[in-house]
């Protein structure tokens, strides 16, 4: 805010007290207006609010009263099932009962019931579907469930018998929940057990669960008691508990229907709730709706509502106050306005150099309309003088500058831009002032231009200016006469500037791209980058000369070896420290320095320069790396550091006169390494110089102590392999390729080929010669569908079988020979045949295992979709009550009989048929080329001589009767898992109808009978 007197700031006339009266009213009546207004608009959201609840009550009560029609239907379905099934029960007609449980479980949907049971008057559980035979006794009792008890005590008390609802119940073997919709039985008006519909929870919740999109909404059905039966949420979670005793449709029986509000102990949601209690049956359906998700709606809007208007509200009130404060300042500007005009007059008089303004007319004349005193001091005239005509201006500027100043401000009035000059103008005393001048320059209505601007006096900077120009240009000239580039560094702003030189080194033009710190080291080698600001910092550090080497890449993308010299200058008064430094081409230097290195670092030969009197003036990286002792250098050091010996280095220096006649020499020659071996070394000497035989000499010492070693290892090699060849545990032979004539044989070739001939008399012969003494085909592959093999296996004459193995030999890619080695495999393979036999056989009856016969089911089924052969059947057989046999007489009587059935079951086959054991008493027979007809008939002949023939034990003879599956396989369709399943299905049919029998499973005619036979005990 402008500063203004203190007497002037607490005064307040007469107009400004009576806006300020006006404002304070206004505000009032608006706020009060905006406080009613908010009163009403939040009453009417509150109705809408309670309108949304009402609403979403009725739709539970609406929903719960159509769910409960649903479950009424579902339970009086169930009710009138048990009561036919109860009659049906009393007629002592089990197939049309089993008939009817059919009918009720197919009239509903696939697992809403669980099971269909009965239970004695004991509570034993006597039948029970599904399960493979519904009316075998099972070893469960639910004498002790709740609904068992209930039917028991009605027909204790006389109570009338009705359905009964059960809480659901967790199955003890099952382990899965179930309600249980049970009615007694009575026989002679006597209590005789209870039939039971297990009823899955699990259904009914996923059929409430359908009924809502979201998964925040839920559905029970409850027992009158207040128990849970079903859920459409969390069901896990509550069936077995029961809801609140606060419950109004638990306190008050007679109610029918109702609503509530509460949150849910199962999952902690808010919802309103409708329930309604069935008429027939004891059960209540509760439907809760989300809260939150009922109102969101109603809530969304009633908050986009209150948005609104509170924006309008706080829109209106801030109109208001915006309109009272400009009237007051209205009433205060003219005094503000005068103040500043006050201060502004002081600034002005204290700032440097002169602000003016500049008119430019339409016919051409010029003025300064305003110019602060210090103008006079710039051109010796007062404001007044120029405020109309400022052609006295223009006759003092220098005249070399006069057109220039004129052109930029054409220039600024034709395009409107910022007008700024540096020129001259002459003083009093016939010298010359330089002057800097800035302006903005606006059209004016009248088409004439006024600019807006300051002038001040930079004589003095000029003039240091020009110094530090020629100082530059004294500097340039010196540089451009060694070729190298100056740059300046602002260590404080991070600045770098580069000459016309530096870019020219890169091959760009002068200021060809902006440079910077960032920009320069982008130029660097990714490589070099590290050690580039690495050497800066210490050279911060230190101040000491700063001085790298480096690649920069050229503008032809090639990289271009540079070294960079500065000294970091002290900060001054007027300037921050900085850096200045030279830039230099030294790309001939290290080129030339790494064809030194390459030639000779890179060698890997060592290579040294001897002076005349035989000591080390140089020495490569390889020469360091070989004989130099760790932390020692070999410059200076005489040629005895790498001789083994005095001898060897006075022996050496003998051929220093061959040298210098013949002007190079090549020696074998054993030195020491830095590690203290002896290695062999091949030594070439020759003159540094031509011309002087006595100068110094260049040796060059390659490593060749790995062929003088590789030639001793080679003949011991040799001897070794002889050896080994000798000792080798089987025939080996090999010959040569060229020529195919053994190069070397060993005694067991002799011995296992029978020959007659000793290794010694192989050698030099040709392969057909050898083949000719050797049994016949043991050298010669067996004939294939590809390339002959390089391994085999023969069998001889004599009963013995042999491995022959052929390796190719290559040298450098090239076939250089054969290797053949001969092993006796005789025992090996009668083992492999003894273990393929085990592996294809049960142990107990000889027939073929499950592995086995399931191998030889694929080969037929892949015979016969190829067509090879006819039909095939497949037989299924099972021991009847093999169990008994086992617990009787033991288990060594068992396997008497599972021997005997093998017995009987080889002798009935033909050739091509295979029988095999499953598992057990479970056994497999497979008919080749056989119709159905064949195969039941043999299963029938197989039948029969079981039946009829005893089995001999150490317990006695024992008659035993098995029960027959058969079917056809039918490819392309089949395959051996799903011929295995027709007849085990097959086989479990003939033990339904009574055992000892021959089912044929066809899948046109289903389960026809082929022959049967009274059951005989063991």
């Amino acid at each position: 805010m402008p500063n203004i007197d203190a007497p002037q700031a607490l005064r307040i006339d007469p107009e400004e007290r009576s806006d300020l009266v006006v404002t304070a009213i206004a505000v009032l009546v608006a706020m009060l207006a905006c406080a009613v207004y908010w009163a009403v608009l939040v009453s009417s959201h509150n109705e809408q609010l309670r309108g949304a609840e009402q609403q979403s009550q009725l739709r539970a009560q609406q929903i719960s009263k159509a769910l409960l029609s649903q479950v009424e239907t579902l339970v009086g379905g169930l009710d009138f099932a048990t009561r036919s099934l109860a009659e049906e029960l009393s007629h002592k007609s089990p197939e049309g009962f089993n008939a009817t449980v059919r009918t009720v479980v197919q009239s509903y949907p696939q697992g809403s019931i669980l099971q269909i049971a009965i239970a004695d008057r004991s509570g034993k559980v006597i039948y029970a579907n599904p399960a493979p035979d519904p009316w075998s006794p099972l070893p469960a009792n639910v004498g002790d469930r709740e609904h068992f008890r209930v039917h028991q005590d009605n027909s204790r008390t006389g109570a009338a018998d009705r359905l009964f609802i059960s809480a659901p119940v967790l199955g003890r073997v099952s382990g899965q929940w179930s309600i249980q919709l049970s009615r007694a039985l009575r026989r002679n008006g006597e209590f005789d057990g209870i039939l039971v519909i297990s009823l899955s929870p699990h259904y009914i919740s996923d059929f409430f669960q359908s009924i809502f999109d979201s998964e925040r909404d839920v559905v029970m059905l409850l027992r009158q008691d207040g128990r849970y039966l079903a859920r459409s949420q969390g069901e896990q979670a509550v069936l077995g508990k029961a809801v609140p005793d606060s419950r109004e449709y638990l306190r008050n029986n007679h109610l029918m229907h109702g609503t509530y509000e509460a949150v849910a102990r199962v999952d902690g949601i808010a919802r309103y709730y409708a329930w309604s209690r069935a008429q027939a049956y004891p059960l209540v359906i509760n439907v809760g709706l989300d809260k939150d998700a009922a109102l969101a709606g109603v809530q969304q809007a009633i908050q986009a509502s209150r948005q609104r208007n509170l924006l309008g509200i706080a829109i209106v009130l801030g109109g208001v106050l915006v309109i009272s404060w400009l009237r007051l300042q209205r009433s205060r500007a003219k005094a503000l306005l005068r103040a500043k005009d006050e201060r502004l007059a002081k600034l002005v008089t204290q700032v440097p150099g002169a602000i003016y303004q500049y008119k430019l007319a339409t016919d051409g004349t010029s003025s300064f309309p305003y110019a602060s005193p210090g103008i006079a001091d710039i051109y010796g005239f007062t404001p007044d003088e120029l405020a109309t005509n400022a052609a006295k201006v223009f006759n003092l500027i220098h005249p070399d500058d006069l057109e220039s100043v004129k052109a930029t401000i054409m220039a600024s009035a034709h395009d409107l831009t910022p007008w700024e000059c540096k020129y001259r103008v002459g003083t009093s005393t016939g010298g010359c002032r330089w002057l800097h001048g800035y302006a903005r320059p606006e059209r004016l209505p009248d088409s004439s231009i006024l600019w807006h601007g300051y002038l001040h006096d930079i004589t003095t900077e000029q003039a240091i200016q020009q110094a530090l120009h020629e100082s530059e240009e004294r500097l340039r000239l010196t540089l451009d006469a060694v070729r190298d580039g100056l740059w300046e560094w602002d260590t404080e702003r991070g600045t770098l500037h580069w000459d016309a030189r530096c870019y020219e080194l890169l091959g760009y033009p002068d200021r060809g791209f902006p440079m910077g710190l960032g920009a320069f080291l982008d130029l660097v080698h990714p490589l070099d980058v590290d050690r580039c600001r690495i050497d800066q910092a210490q050279h911060l550090e230190s101040n000491r000369i700063y001085r790298t080497e480096f690649r920069l890449r050229r503008a032809s993308g090639e990289w271009l070896w540079v070294e960079s010299r500065g000294q970091l200058l002290p900060a001054t008064e007027h300037r921050p420290a900085r850096m200045m430094g030279t830039l230099s081409d030294i790309g001939e230097r290290v080129t030339q320095a790494q064809v030194r290195r390459a030639l000779l670092d890179q060698s890997a030969a060592a290579i040294f320069l001897a002076t005349p009197d035989r000591r080390i003036s140089h020495a490569n990286a390889r020469a360091i790396e070989l004989f130099a002792p760790n932390g020692h250098a070999l410059i200076g050091k005489d040629f005895r550091i790498i001789h083994t010996d005095e001898a060897s280095f006075a022996a050496f220096g003998e051929h220093y006169q061959a040298l210098r006649q013949a002007g190079s020499v090549r020696l074998e020659w054993r030195l020491r390494d830095n590690r203290g071996r002896v290695r062999w070394f091949n030594a070439h000497g020759s003159l540094l110089g031509e011309d002087d035989p006595n100068g110094s000499v260049i040796w060059t010492m390659l490593d060749t102590d790995a062929q003088h070693r590789a030639m001793d290892a080679q003949e011991l090699a040799q001897q070794r392999l002889t050896a080994i060849i000798e000792q080798f545990p089987g025939g080996v032979l090999v010959e040569d390729q060229a020529e195919q004539r053994i190069v070397v044989a060993n005694q067991a070739l002799c011995q296992l080929g029978g020959t007659g001939w000793s290794p010694r008399d192989l050698v030099g012969r040709t392969h057909a010669e050898l083949a000719a003494r050797l049994p016949a085909d043991l050298l010669v592959p067996p004939p294939g569908e590809d390339a002959a093999p390089d391994a085999w296996e023969c069998h001889l004459d004599d009963g013995r079988d042999v491995a022959v193995e052929r390796i190719p030999l290559h040298s450098a890619g090239t076939p250089v020979g054969l290797f053949w080695f001969i092993r006796d495999i005789t025992e090996r393979k009668r083992r492999e045949t003894a273990l393929a036999a085990l592996a294809a056989t049960d142990p107990l009856t000889g027939l073929a295992n499950r592995r086995t016969f399931m191998a030889r089911m694929n080969d037929e089924l892949h015979e016969q979709r190829r067509g090879r052969h006819g039909p095939s059947v497949l037989v299924m057989l099972d021991l009847d009550h093999f169990k008994r046999v086992n617990d009787t007489y033991g288990h060594a009587a068992g396997d008497r009989v599972l021997q005997h059935l093998a017995g009987l079951m080889q002798a009935a086959l033909r050739r091509d048929d295979l029988a095999g054991r499953l598992g057990g008493e479970e056994f497999a027979v497979l008919l080749s080329d056989t119709d159905l007809d064949g195969g039941g008939a043999m299963a029938e002949r197989l039948r029969i001589a079981l039946e009829t023939t005893p089995a001999r034990t150490d317990t006695g003879e024992l008659f035993v009767t098995a029960s027959l599956g058969v079917t056809l396989f039918r490819p392309p369709f089949d395959s051996p898992e799903d011929c295995l399943a027709r007849a085990d299905a097959a086989l479990y049919e003939a033990k339904h109808r009574g055992r000892n029998r021959v089912m044929v499973r066809d899948e046109d005619r289903g389960f026809p009978i082929t022959h049967a036979a009274p059951v005989r005990d063991a």
